[in-house]
């Protein structure tokens, strides 16, 4: 017997349901790829765009054959990657005569079950007679402000200004309690730019120049709270284009607080360089190896004792500088303890020297381990 859902409909009538839907629906309805093709329309859609057939309209590469100014989709693509989900964004189309279309596309992203996006599906509304534009982008961006409101990061809206000026027309609650300022005590002390660190206004204000030519994007900087404490931004802007005016009339964007990731980042730094100070200046000899046996890495140590160079024994099986005895002892070690036998990290071996004399040794080791405890290197 078919399985049935809660509503009692099998996987087969559930199709049929959708098919019929997607056939006879008003509204266009389409599948696309993230490079730029349909790969699937239906009638509706194939009529709003003025075609005969649906292969004519998967034909179309986007953008450039459907979008007016192409830039469009690529600011939608950031879109998608960054929302998931467009609710409500007005485009601007041409159909198969070259006539302009308003269109409204509410889409999601498609991903596949490693997280990948494979393509993007949604509708799309013929809104060309609507003749209350402005007031449609109010309401899109107050929809922004609502779900902004709910997430501990901030979502902002900045007006451009034909001289170039930037006004904040809205920031979310969560920009106040990242900086301590509110929007209005940055209005009155020369804007969002006394905020950002004065080492990083350079790159700032190169990112704002990109963003003006149509190009979104994702920039990282510092900011200088109201309290005076220095925190790390990223920021992810949009840029967006108004036809009639011909011009960036806005950019939407959103930030995140990744002041404990670059601590983490410069804690990691530190370490990685005390590690290698330690490393290098020993005077024991130290070296790493694969678990095959491939030297990795050598310390000056190792070279002044042995006599060979690092380049001569990097990517090199470690048996170029141990006598077999020794040879065999590493290898018989190294088996044991991967079989997960607890060995003593400490023991006696002897190792050769470039110019062939023998060095008594003795060893210590250990293994090095991934994240999930695992030993990849000795």
């Amino acid at each position: 017997m078919a399985q049935r859902n809660r509503g009692g409909k099998t996987a087969r009538e559930r199709a049929d349901h959708y098919r019929s839907f997607f056939e006879h629906a008003l509204e266009g309805i389409f599948r696309s790829t993230p490079e730029g093709r349909f790969v699937e329309v239906n009638p509706a859609l194939v009529r709003m765009l003025g075609y005969e057939s649906p292969e004519e309209v998967l034909a179309l590469k986007l953008p450039d054959e459907l979008y007016v100014d192409p830039t469009q989709r690529a600011h939608l693509r950031a879109h998608y990657e960054f929302r998931g989900v467009i609710e409500g964004v007005e485009l601007l189309w041409k159909k198969k005569s070259g006539e302009h279309l308003v269109v409204s596309l509410y889409a999601r992203t498609l991903r596949d079950t490693h997280g990948t996006v494979i393509g993007y599906e949604g509708m799309v509304l013929d809104i060309t007679g609507r003749t209350r534009m402005e007031a449609a982008l109010r309401q899109s961006e107050a929809r922004y402000r609502t779900v902004s409101d709910l997430i501990s990061d901030y979502a902002y809206a900045v007006r451009i200004e034909p001289n170039g000026r930037t006004v904040v027309e809205w920031v979310t609650e969560a920009f106040s309690r990242i900086t301590g300022f509110t929007v209005q005590e940055l209005e009155m002390s020369g804007g969002i730019v006394r905020v950002i660190h004065h080492d990083d206004m350079p790159s700032v204000l190169q990112r704002l120049c990109v963003l003006l030519s149509g190009q979104p994007g994702i920039s990282e900087h510092r900011i200088i709270t109201k309290s005076g404490e220095v925190r790390w931004l990223r920021d992810y802007s949009c840029p967006e284009w108004d036809e009639a005016r011909g011009r960036i009339v806005r950019i939407i964007g959103a930030g995140q607080d990744i002041t404990e990731r670059k601590q983490a980042e410069e804690a990691l730094r530190e370490s990685e360089e005390r590690y290698r100070n330690l490393f290098e200046n020993a005077n024991d000899m130290i070296a790493t190896f694969a678990l095959d046996g491939t030297i990795t890495s050598v310390n000056r140590g190792l070279e002044v004792t042995l006599g060979w160079s690092r380049n001569e024994l990097i990517g090199q099986h470690y048996g170029k500088m141990a006598t077999p005895a020794a040879l065999a002892l590493a290898d018989e070690r190294t088996r044991r303890a991967l079989a997960g036998e607890e060995l003593l990290s400490i023991f006696e071996a002897e190792i050769v020297r470039k110019d062939g004399s023998v060095v008594p040794i003795e060893v210590r080791s250990r293994f090095i381990r991934d994240a999930a405890g695992q030993p990849i290197s000795v």
